[in-house]
């Protein structure tokens, strides 16, 4: 579910907060909601990490492709992106998983028509730039003796950091997410008793690990 920070877990993380605020020594007369606000960046911040997409769902995004004249091309990224989950394109045999790195041997392949990604087994990797970054891809299938630039689909998740709106929750992380954004703040207040019990509650071990690669 892509929930709104500040119209959906902005006022359950504030409940949460009500409920233990009475045992609760620090005054709360200050901006709560910027710091909530805080609070849940930083919560979903530890949870990307530790749980990958077992807290967030992929998001899909529709690229424009502009084709080069042997077969590689490129493809336009989220402004958000964070992690690949799948790039493929129309008539490749498997997707792209990972990014392979600029300046590394495998680059190096790319640029000899041998040794260059296939539609058997494609490469991708993230070039940089000052305006926007985009992906260079080896190389589009054939058909009719044509290369065929087509997206398939694009899944990824998203950076979370201080610009970001919306988070697209698992469903089973939801509660979690919650109680370790209210544990976080009561923490920031030095309710450390409270802050505990709270992130008890929502313990950040998953019943599966899942390793994800920056």
């Amino acid at each position: 579910m892509k929930l709104s920070i500040e119209k959906d877990l902005i006022p359950r993380v504030r409940t949460l907060i009500d409920e233990v605020a009475h045992d609760a020594t620090e005054d709360f007369s200050t901006d709560l909601d910027a710091e909530i606000r805080n609070a849940i960046i930083m919560a979903a911040q530890k949870m990307r990490r530790d749980l990958g997409r077992a807290f967030l769902l992929p998001l899909n995004f529709t690229s424009t492709l502009t084709a080069g004249a042997d077969g590689s091309g490129t493809a336009t990224m989220p402004d958000d992106f964070g992690t690949l989950v799948e790039f493929q394109l129309r008539g490749w045999k498997q997707p792209v998983t990972d990014f392979i790195e600029p300046g590394s041997a495998e680059a190096k392949q790319q640029m000899h028509p041998w040794t260059r990604g296939s539609a058997s087994k494609p490469v991708a990797m993230v070039t940089l730039s000052d305006n926007n970054n985009s992906i260079r891809y080896w190389s589009a299938a054939k058909q009719g003796g044509t290369y065929v630039h087509e997206l398939d689909h694009f899944q990824y998740l998203p950076i979370v950091d201080d610009s970001t709106d919306f988070l697209p929750i698992a469903d089973e992380a939801y509660d979690m997410l919650l109680y370790q954004s209210a544990a976080l703040l009561m923490l920031s207040k030095g309710e450390t008793e409270i802050a505990g019990q709270l992130a008890s509650m929502g313990s950040l071990t998953p019943q599966q690990p899942v390793a994800e690669t920056e």
